[in-house]
């Protein structure tokens, strides 16, 4: 009976604000965990605020299970830890004193081994510099302080560059991305930028937009400047203006209405229009097409001259 000697009240623990957690601090794990440390911190914590048990609370469990469905599913916890790396990188995926599900994590007596962290930290950054990042806070926060500078290892470096040069494949706006993200984990842009094979790709993608015309070149080109790359100087590469050239004479051949609109286009992506314009090959296909004209009359070649001396160029 209740009174005096009735059931004592419990009183109920008060309920963190779980609403301001991200999802691993809900479940009170690092961004590290596995996929079973996950499991576990959820099916304990859910039984503890389950509704049925004295402190228990729904919007508890409401959260809980928020967090759990995205971490358990890989796709959308690799979306969740990119948002979250970007939001903050600095603390993402890092506990505080906000760690409720602390009890469940195992701790390492002794600091990790620098050789081993560092085969680990080489797997990490095949996944990407979110992962590394993660993983170097959570080793160093064991112990191993030497994993702090891992990132100026040679062997860390090469790996880095070898990665960084399958996103230059793929394109500035990835390659931009690589950096961007590699930087916030302590990577130098410069040791990769100097690389012979990424300027060559990036030379190599040049050359082949230029081929389609000066819109795709011009398109390429400001891609790459806008990521931080200079490739001003490759317009003088000898393979650049070879193909402008080769254009430019392929539109003379039509008239000089034709070759005026081709080498405004170049011009507006920093092509010489002036220097090309003493170009012999150019001559030799005006002089040949105002043999042509001369024969249909006096009116018909001095048309077409003054034509071509409009855009300031002459034969004579």
């Amino acid at each position: 009976m209740d009174g005096k000697f009735g059931k004592k009240e419990q009183k109920k623990t008060p309920i963190p604000d779980f609403s301001k957690m991200n999802f691993y601090e809900r479940l009170g794990l690092p961004a590290s965990a596995t996929f079973e440390e996950i499991k576990k911190a959820f099916r304990v914590l859910s039984l503890n605020y389950h509704s049925d048990v004295v402190g228990g609370d729904d919007k508890v469990q409401q959260y809980l299970g928020e967090a759990y469905n995205v971490l358990k599913n890989k796709e959308e916890r690799s979306r969740y830890d990119q948002k979250l790396f970007y939001q903050n990188p600095r603390s993402a995926g890092i506990n505080n004193s906000r760690n409720y599900g602390q009890k469940y994590q195992e701790k390492p007596k002794d600091p990790p081994n620098i050789k081993e962290v560092k085969i680990e930290a080489i797997k990490k950054i095949l996944e990407g510099a979110f992962y590394y990042k993660i993983y170097i806070q959570e080793v160093v926060r064991q112990g191993c302080k030497e994993a702090e500078f891992l990132i100026k290892d040679p062997d860390i470096q090469k790996t880095i560059i070898d990665k960084g040069l399958l996103e230059v494949s793929n394109g500035a706006f990835y390659y931009g991305q690589f950096i961007d993200s590699w930087g916030r984990a302590g990577f130098e842009r410069s040791s990769l930028d100097k690389e012979p094979a990424v300027m060559n790709i990036i030379k190599e993608k040049i050359i082949q937009e230029a081929l389609k015309g000066s819109f795709y070149y011009g398109m390429c080109a400001d891609s790459w400047i806008k990521v931080g790359i200079d490739i001003s100087f490759l317009l003088e590469s000898k393979e650049i203006q070879t193909i402008i050239k080769g254009k430019l004479i392929e539109e003379a051949k039509k008239g000089p209405f034709y070759y005026d609109m081709c080498v405004e286009s170049w011009g507006k992506v920093g092509f010489d229009k002036q220097k090309f314009s003493q170009d012999s090959k150019l001559k030799e296909i005006i002089k040949n097409k105002a043999e042509i004209e001369l024969k249909q009359g006096d009116y018909y070649y001095n048309k077409y001259m003054e034509e071509w001396r409009k855009l300031g160029i002459s034969i004579i």
